[in-house]
């Protein structure tokens, strides 16, 4: 199981590191090669959006290591997620000030819920908030 969750995560952290150098490079204005749909999403990201987009893709990783029954792995993930959230909340903050406290209430609540080894159920639960609350956030700010 172990293996399982270690070889899901490598490739989803090479989705996530290609997803975030598409987003970083501007799109090329040759018309030579047709646009993939990828790139066309990359294009029209804003820094903030593809910020978030990261953030869900650890709180992705940290559920899939709080089903694998491993949660040395979880904790590893989630100090991820909050090291990449305080790189990213002011760029929340200065958008839309409830939607950073509620991805900051949910981010205390799963750290402490991992701390003190809470049921799965309950941590998945908290996952599913935190997602919620990203998904807000970047549709407040794609409205701004």
């Amino acid at each position: 199981m172990v293996r399982i969750w270690q070889l899901l995560r490598a490739r989803l952290l090479l989705m996530m590191t290609n997803i975030y150098q598409m987003v970083a490079t501007p799109a090329s204005n040759s018309t030579d090669a047709p646009e993939t749909f990828v790139a066309l999403i990359a294009r029209s990201s804003t820094s903030e959006k593809s910020d978030l987009m990261v953030l869900k893709l650890i709180v992705e990783l940290t559920k899939i290591a709080i089903e694998a029954d491993n949660l040395d792995a979880a904790k590893t993930e989630f100090a991820e997620f909050e090291a990449y959230w305080r790189q990213t909340a002011d760029l929340v903050k200065a958008g839309n000030m409830d939607a950073y406290q509620a991805i900051e209430d949910v981010t205390r609540s799963i750290a402490n819920g991992i701390a003190n080894q809470q049921s799965n159920e309950i941590l998945l639960a908290k996952l599913l908030k935190l997602r919620e609350s990203i998904d807000l956030a970047s549709d407040v700010l794609s409205s701004n």
